[in-house]
C-alpha cells in the first residue's frame, strides 16, 4: 500500500481548527433591516454568518446593523473576516443603530448600492426578506440573463420561504421567459452548511454544441456535450461523490474527524471523494489497479488521499477484494461503494437529468452515455424517460469488454467505463441500444474534440462521440442529441496523447 501524504502537505488543502476553504472570497447577503416575526430566521441568520466564518469568506451587504442584516455582520465581523456595508446615504438613518462594524460605504443611491455590492462579491445569498431583498435578488438574477455576470445566486430557503419563487422561475424557463442558464446559477437549500456546499459544488454545467464536427462530417442534427469538467475537480463524478457522502452522514453511517472512507474507483470518483473529504473532514483511500494512468494518481495523492493500488493482472476483483480488506483491517472504515449505493444515481435523477431537461428546453431525443458504475446513465435515463418516453437512452461500452452486449470482459484503455461487470446501479430497463467502441476508436475521436471543437478531454469522452456519430445516421435532422461526458483535462499522460510528447 502507498503512504498518504506527509502532514505538511495535508494542511496545505484542509484548514486548522475546522476552518475550510472556499472557491468564494467574498459573498454578497442580501438580508432584511428586520428579523421577521419567527426566531428561526434570526437563528438562520447567525447560522449563515458561522458558516461563513468557518470558510474563512469575507462579507459584503447592506451596511445595515439592524434586523438580520445586523446578526449577519456582527457574527461575521466577531469571526475574524472582512465585513463591507454598502449603504445608501438616505438610508443612514433608519438602517444603522449604534455602533457599525467593518467598513461602511456610502452610495448615492439603490441603484449604485446593488452596483458596487455586485462589483466586490464572487457570489450572491438572500435571506429570507421583504421587497428589497426580493428586488436586489432578482436584479442580481436579471444580470445573469442579461449576461452581465454568471455569478452563484443561493437562495436560504428557511422552512420554504422562497418556494412561490423558485416554481416562478422553472415556469419562467419552462415558458421561455427566463433563458436556462439565468435559472442555472440559482440554488437554494435549507441550512446555511448545505446552501454553501451547493454552491461550491453542485452542477449546473454548460452545454456546447459541437458545430464544426458536425459541419465537417455533413451531418445536419443538434449534437451537444455537457461540460462536466466545469464541476470543482472537473468531473460527472463529483455529483455522485458528494451525494453519496451526504447520504451516508444523512443515514448517521459516517463522522467526520473519525470515519475513513475507503471507495475503488479508475480515478475520477476518486478524485471527487478527496476533495468532498477535505472539505468535510474525512480521510480517504482510493484503491485503484497500478496499470490506470500516472496522473490521476499524482493528483489523489496531491489532495491527500491515500493509494491503494492493486496487481493488474487481478483486475477488477482484485481492486474489490483490496477494498474487502481494507474495510476488514481499518477501525472506523466505510465503503461508499458507487457500484451498488443508490446515492450514486439519485445524483443524476435529481441534478443531472432535470439539468439536461431544462437546457434543452425538453427538446433532447437521445441521450448517449458511457457505462462504468451505471450511475449516470441510469439516473438520467430514468428522469429523461419519465419526462419524455419517446427519448432515446444509448448506452457505450469498450468493445473489448462489451459486457453489457453479452460479451467476455476484456482489457482496454477507455478509463471510466467498462468495469468488466454489469453493476447493480446499472438499471438496463432504461437503455434502449448499447454501442461498443475500441479504444483507438475512443481515441481518434478524443483528438477530433481537441482539434476540431478545442477541447480538452479524455479518452472515454472519445468513445461518446464515436458513439454519437454511429447514431445520427439513423435518426431525423431536427433530433437533439445530447452526450455526457466531457472527461476533465487531467489526461496528458494517457495513450490519446501519444505522439504528443
Amino acid at each position: 500500500m502507498e503512504r498518504k501524504m506527509g502532514e505538511a502537505e495535508q494542511t496545505d488543502t484542509k484548514m486548522t481548527d475546522g476552518e475550510l476553504r472556499s472557491r468564494f472570497k467574498r459573498i454578497c447577503v442580501f438580508c432584511g433591516s428586520n428579523s421577521g416575526n419567527r426566531t428561526v430566521f434570526s437563528d438562520s441568520a447567525l447560522a449563515l454568518g458561522h458558516e461563513l466564518v468557518k470558510r474563512r469568506i469575507d462579507l459584503v451587504y447592506g451596511g445595515g446593523s439592524v434586523g438580520l442584516m445586523g446578526l449577519v455582520s456582527r457574527t461575521v465581523h466577531d469571526g475574524g473576516c472582512h465585513v463591507v456595508g454598502v449603504i445608501p446615504t438616505a438610508l443612514m438613518p433608519t438602517e444603522i443603530s449604534g455602533q457599525t462594524v467593518g467598513e461602511v460605504k456610502t452610495v448615492s443611491d439603490m441603484h449604485e448600492r446593488k452596483a458596487e455590492m455586485a462589483r466586490r462579491s464572487d457570489a450572491f445569498i438572500a435571506l429570507p426578506g421583504g421587497y428589497g431583498t426580493m428586488e436586489e435578488l432578482l436584479e442580481m438574477i436579471a444580470w445573469s440573463q442579461l449576461g452581465i455576470h454568471s455569478k452563484p445566486v443561493g437562495l436560504f430557503n428557511v422552512d420554504g420561504y422562497y418556494n412561490s419563487l423558485l416554481a416562478l422561475f422553472d415556469n419562467g424557463v419552462e415558458e421561455g421567459f427566463i433563458h436556462p442558464a439565468a435559472r442555472n446559477i440559482v440554488v437554494s437549500a435549507s441550512t446555511a452548511k448545505e446552501l454553501l456546499v451547493r454552491m461550491e459544488l453542485v452542477g449546473w454545467t454548460p452545454l456546447i454544441e459541437l458545430r464544426q464536427i458536425m459541419r465537417k462530417d455533413g451531418i445536419d442534427v443538434r449534437l451537444v456535450g455537457k461540460i462536466e469538467l466545469y464541476q470543482p475537480l472537473c468531473s460527472v463524478k463529483d455529483r455522485s461523490a458528494l451525494r453519496m457522502i451526504e447520504d451516508a452522514e444523512e443515514k448517521g453511517l459516517i463522522t467526520p474527524g473519525i470515519t475513513t472512507l475507503v471507495e475503488a474507483t479508475s480515478g475520477n470518483l476518486g478524485i471527487g471523494l478527496t476533495y468532498i473529504a477535505v472539505q468535510k473532514g474525512y480521510k480517504f483511500i482510493a484503491v485503484m489497479p497500478a496499470h490506470l494512468s500516472l496522473d490521476k494518481r499524482i493528483l489523489l495523492r496531491y489532495l491527500g488521499a491515500e493509494v491503494s493500488l492493486t496487481d493488474p493482472k487481478l483486475g477488477f476483483q482484485g481492486v474489490l477484494d483490496r477494498v474487502k480488506q481494507l474495510k476488514e483491517n481499518i477501525p472506523n472504515a466505510h465503503v461508499l461503494d458507487q457500484f451498488s449505493n443508490a446515492a450514486n444515481p439519485e445524483a443524476h435523477f435529481t441534478g443531472t437529468g432535470p439539468e439536461i431537461w431544462k437546457d434543452t428546453a425538453g427538446k433532447v431525443d437521445i441521450f448517449v452515455c458511457g457505462s462504468g458504475s451505471g450511475g449516470t446513465i441510469t439516473g438520467v435515463g430514468k428522469y429523461l424517460k419519465i419526462k419524455k418516453r419517446s427519448v432515446k437512452i444509448i448506452c457505450v461500452e469498450p468493445a473489448e469488454s462489451a459486457v453489457i452486449s453479452g460479451g467476455n470482459p476484456g482489457s482496454h484503455n477507455i478509463q471510466g467505463i467498462g468495469p468488466g461487470f454489469i453493476p447493480k446501479n446499472l438499471d438496463t430497463a432504461y437503455i434502449d441500444e448499447v454501442i461498443a467502441i475500441p479504444t483507438a476508436e475512443a481515441m481518434t475521436h478524443a483528438r477530433r474534440l481537441a482539434r476540431e471543437e478545442g477541447l480538452l478531454v479524455g479518452i472515454s469522452s472519445g468513445a461518446h462521440l464515436a458513439a454519437c456519430l454511429k447514431v445520427v445516421v439513423i435518426f431525423p435532422a431536427d433530433s437533439v442529441i445530447q452526450f455526457s461526458q466531457f472527461a476533465p483535462p487531467t489526461i496528458l499522460l494517457t495513450e490519446a496523447f501519444t505522439g504528443c510528447k
